[in-house]
């Protein structure tokens, strides 16, 4: 437990005012603001918005999804074995939100997760209920049983139509257009996710239909592919971030997307070489690109074909590129300097036997002024700026269990690191005087200690709000999405 906990739990009986009590409890994470429910009458009235305002709600078990933007869970059996205590408690969660209106204005982020195979008909009943009492900003869909229907969307319009702002849909039926924007004309981000890709195409393209022709274009969109027409001038001159998330099988070139001028961030997953040859020929478009990245389906993407267009990139301040041992080939110096958050994996190189050199040679290229950082090997102590640092694959640069505490122990004390990971595991950084016995019972002092690992739903269906300790806007949730794979050993044969 976080030594702030403990604090609280000495100054429980304290008068102090309600507003010093947020401060403190904004400070912890997110479950130790859960163990502050169970403090004092007071503390519960401060940590209760805090833990509830974002809701995941499980419904099944994990290893029967099938969602390309998460991952395939065939081989979660084993960890996923508290599945059964979490579908109990999102029954009493969502019957809940229907029984006390108070409790129910707490909730603004519902993220749900959807693999009850193969019936879901209490689920489905339980959830229509709530969702008609909340008034959400966020309503994030995973995995399609029970399916998201018709009555799912009209329950969430019912409650949640002038209010919501970011809306992930799985494209498993054909929904009428008038459920997908009409009913949200605040809607900001739309996610779009095919998961039987053969069955869904008509949802999909009806889906894209009503992006372009809404009144109300979204500013983020996520999507399979570039499945449409010209943009609309509303959807151009508002986009501003644009996901293709399922390049792999398209045939076409990506021409299509260099007409949003006004594109701010640009993730492109699956690309093959033909699907590049846009931004080789057009190197100066995007120009108000800050975010970059780039997943191709395979290492025979010659830099070349991307390393002009970045190179003409002046407010580039994130970038995350796969098979990349080189960041020079990719980008010069002098253009790396501006870069904050990086995100570079190696693939297969980093299994070799012979990646030692790869790894100083890119640890030597890497910028010394990063705030985040999501790589396989690199040296902590050269970079004092760093908040943020997570090893891709888990176990893989590790060493054992202790070598993120140990890493810990390593910091100097006005290290500024915040956040670690390790594959799926991951854990903020606190700083308290302490010690503890090493591996071999040596007692070691240190200036920082680790928070227990976020739970492994939290990492998996993690929200930007989930960084919000470190205080920093999307950066760090950005810089993840889509290494799931990866992290959680699933990763695709290179």
């Amino acid at each position: 437990m976080d030594p702030r906990v403990q604090l609280i739990w000495g100054l429980r009986a304290s008068p102090l005012p309600y507003e010093l009590w947020e401060q403190i409890l904004h400070q912890l994470p997110r479950s130790d603001q859960r163990a502050c429910l169970g403090v004092s009458k007071i503390v519960h009235d401060v940590a209760l918005p805090l833990v509830f305002s974002r809701i995941t709600v499980f419904f099944g078990c994990w290893q029967f999804a099938n969602d390309p933007v998460a991952l395939e869970y065939s081989t979660w059996s084993q960890q996923d074995r508290d599945a059964h205590k979490r579908n109990l408690n999102t029954t009493d969660l969502l019957r809940h939100i229907v029984q006390e209106p108070e409790f129910a204005k707490l909730v603004k982020e519902m993220s749900v997760a959807a693999f009850a195979f193969p019936y879901a008909i209490a689920e489905r009943t339980s959830l229509l209920e709530a969702l008609r009492h909340l008034n959400l900003s966020s309503f994030l869909y995973y995995g399609k049983h029970p399916a998201l229907d018709t009555d799912i969307m009209g329950a969430l319009a019912a409650g949640s139509g002038p209010t919501l702002r970011e809306l992930r849909v799985p494209c498993t039926l054909d929904l009428p257009k008038s459920y997908y924007f009409s009913c949200f004309p605040r809607l900001q981000t739309t996610i779009i996710v095919t998961i039987d890709p053969e069955s869904t195409v008509g949802g999909r393209k009806a889906l894209m239909e009503c992006v372009m022709e809404s009144t109300s274009p979204p500013l983020r969109l996520s999507t399979r592919v570039p499945e449409w027409g010209p943009p609309g001038a509303r959807l151009e001159s508002s986009l501003r971030e644009l996901e293709l998330t399922n390049l792999a099988g398209y045939t076409k070139g990506i021409e299509p997307i260099l007409a949003f001028t006004r594109l701010r961030s640009l993730v492109l997953v699956g690309a093959r070489a033909y699907h590049l040859l846009a931004l080789r020929a057009h190197p100066t478009s995007l120009p108000l690109l800050h975010a970059f990245k780039l997943v191709p389906k395979a290492d025979n993407v010659s830099r070349s074909t991307y390393s002009a267009f970045l190179m003409e990139k002046k407010h580039l301040t994130r970038l995350d590129v796969k098979y990349s041992s080189n960041l020079i080939e990719i980008i010069p110096h002098d253009a790396l300097s501006s870069i904050k958050v990086l995100g570079v994996d190696l693939g297969s190189l980093a299994r070799a036997t012979d990646a030692t050199d790869v790894f100083e040679s890119l640890d030597a290229h890497l910028p010394r002024n990063l705030s985040a950082l999501l790589v396989h090997r690199a040296s902590i102590r050269k970079r004092a700026g760093l908040r943020y640092i997570h090893f891709i694959e888990p176990g893989y640069a590790t060493g054992g269990d202790d070598h993120l505490q140990e890493l810990c122990d390593d910091l100097p004390p006005g290290s500024s690191l915040e956040l670690v990971g390790d594959g799926s595991r991951m854990r903020w950084v606190l700083a308290a005087a302490s010690s503890r016995a090493d591996s071999e019972g040596v007692a070691r002092s240190s200036t920082h200690v680790l928070s227990e690992p976020w739970p492994l739903s939290t990492v998996l269906f993690r929200r930007p709000g989930d960084f919000s300790l470190a205080k920093v806007n999307d950066d760090w949730e950005w810089l993840l999405r889509h290494h799931d794979a990866a992290m959680f050993g699933e990763r695709e044969p290179d």
